[in-house]
């Protein structure tokens, strides 16, 4: 007596179910997983996750392909799709930051995580349109570890990244400034009613002074801070509205940041901000 067809009995692999009507193992669709032998079903994948291709064996291969748009806040992330987690094959991302009147951009990317290929498939631009002509302010298609801090080439700024077919990677989650380019040539200090100057010229030079000081990047302890989230955003803070500066006491300083740090940024700060007499 032959024996009968059962799914109980056709061990199909991960990324497989049986199929009851042809008694056969059929790959999951793309937008199912199956990480277990011998299952007659896939599971979809949770939320507006999806999988790059047929045959997915775990979750982590679902993947949020969401990304892009218009960003205009004081203060933002721009992230690959599916971040932390790696970026979905052939995706197309763009971003466009227009900041307020009147403010320019800062950039710091802590690190970019891209797989090694000969012919860049994938990679990240940023520049002043989306023509191939415009002024590009940053481009790159390999991985870095170490962060890097510049300000935009122009006063907008489009943004793109693009993955193909092969192989994927973590990818990025790059966070963003926006800073007062006719910033108002007195600040005061409030604990003391000091008035401070400064003109458009130099608050724009302290920015690209500090982003340019190779010190910034010299050490593994300042490279950790373009890397932690909570004093990226203190750091940020201060660049986008000069007067938050005196809003952190010199004992909050000390414990959220190193002193090489503190000594850096206070030799600039200070001679930007320099007593009205």
């Amino acid at each position: 007596m032959p024996l009968a067809h059962s799914f109980s009995t056709v061990q199909c692999s991960p990324g497989h179910f049986y199929n009851t009507t042809t008694h056969r193992c059929i790959r999951c669709p793309v937008g199912t997983y199956q990480p277990e032998f011998g299952q007659h079903y896939c599971i979809a994948c949770p939320g507006n996750t999806t999988t790059d291709y047929d045959g997915s064996t775990n979750v982590t291969q679902c993947k949020d392909r969401h990304c892009g748009g218009e960003l205009g806040e004081f203060t933002g992330y721009i992230e690959s799709p599916n971040y932390p987690g790696n970026y979905p094959a052939n995706t197309e991302c763009t971003w466009m930051i227009n900041p307020p009147p009147k403010r320019r951009i800062l950039i710091v990317v802590p690190e970019i995580f891209l797989p090694i290929e000969d012919e860049c498939g994938d990679y990240l631009v940023m520049r002043k349109s989306s023509s191939s002509n415009s002024v590009t302010t940053y481009e790159t298609c390999q991985t870095y570890e170490r962060p890097i801090a510049f300000t935009s080439r122009s006063k907008r700024l489009w943004i793109q990244f693009k993955s193909n077919e092969g192989n994927s990677a973590k990818g990025f989650q790059v966070p963003y400034v926006t800073y007062d380019g006719d910033i108002c040539s007195s600040v005061t200090k409030p604990a003391k009613l000091i008035h401070y100057v400064s003109s458009t010229e130099d608050y724009q030079e302290l920015i690209e002074d500090i982003v340019r000081d190779g010190r910034l990047y010299a050490s593994e302890n300042h490279q950790e801070i373009l890397k932690d989230k909570k004093l990226i955003k203190a750091l940020f803070d201060v660049l986008a509205h000069p007067q938050n500066y005196f809003k952190y006491t010199a004992q909050e300083s000390r414990e959220m940041f190193p002193r090489s740090f503190i000594r850096l940024l206070r030799s600039k700060v200070s001679r930007f901000l320099r007593p009205y007499k």
